[in-house]
C-alpha cells in the first residue's frame, strides 16, 4: 500500500517521490501527485520543486488561494526560482 510505503521513506527517496508525483499530474490523478508531492515536503520542506508543484495543483483544481499562499513560500526560501515567480504572475498575485 502507497500510504505504508511512505510511512519508511527516507531522504535518499526524495527523486522516486517527485516522479511519482509527475507521473500522477501527468495522468490527471491530482490527489495522488499532491500526495507525493507532501510526501517530498515530509523529506525536505523547503523543496522548490515540492512547492511549485503542489501550488501548480492547487490551481489546476480551482484552489487559487492555496496556491499562492505554497508559492510565496518557495520564493521564501528559494526567492530566485523563476517556476514560483512565473506561476504566482499567472495567478496574479504580489
Amino acid at each position: 500500500d502507497c500510504l505504508e510505503r511512505a510511512a519508511y521513506m527516507e531522504p535518499e527517496d526524495l527523486g522516486y517521490v517527485l516522479d511519482a508525483g509527475h507521473a500522477s499530474a501527468d495522468l490527471g490523478d491530482w490527489e495522488r501527485a499532491e500526495f507525493h508531492w507532501r510526501q517530498a515536503l515530509r523529506l525536505d520542506a523547503r523543496n522548490a520543486e515540492a512547492l511549485v508543484e503542489l501550488a501548480d495543483a492547487r490551481r489546476a483544481q480551482h484552489d487559487p488561494e492555496g496556491a499562492k499562499r505554497l508559492l510565496r513560500e518557495c520564493l521564501l526560501h528559494h526567492p530566485d526560482s523563476p517556476e514560483a515567480q512565473d506561476l504566482l504572475a499567472e495567478l496574479g498575485a504580489n
